[in-house]
């Protein structure tokens, strides 16, 4: 997996102001993190500089509880994108035939609530209480 990664970065490195657009991003992102944590906190820039790398550190070490969201609704992101683009998109409005993907059960189903409502329900609930 790591080595698909550097490939890929590898490959990056020849597309002429690609990487000086990614590192203008990243290094923006994390300034809005800075200024974020300033104004939250009131704490000075290297406070927060100090945070922000313990908050990666934490998060380095604990990647597999932040992996476990995507890999949970893997199963049903797949789901949904072969029941909407291949069933409605592909077959009805290309090909003018009619293609059915099994409807999910009822267990699954509330599972599938439970994953949409917990990744954007939480972030409605945290966007309306700031």
């Amino acid at each position: 997996m790591f080595a698909i990664l550097g490939l890929i970065g590898k490959f990056l490195t020849f597309i002429p102001g690609l990487t000086d657009l990614g590192n203008k991003w990243v290094t923006a992102s994390y300034d809005a993190k800075v200024k974020t944590f300033v104004a939250k906190t009131g704490a000075s820039r290297d406070v927060a500089v100090a945070a922000i790398a313990a908050q990666a550190q934490v998060a380095g070490k604990w990647w597999f509880v932040a992996a476990l969201m995507p890999a949970l609704a893997g199963p049903f992101v797949i789901w949904s994108w072969k029941a909407i683009a291949v069933d409605k998109v592909f077959c009805v409005f290309l090909f003018g035939v009619t293609c059915s993907t099994d409807p999910l059960g009822t267990d699954l189903m509330e599972v599938y609530k439970t994953i949409i409502y917990s990744m954007f329900g939480f972030a409605a609930i945290r966007e309306f209480t700031k």
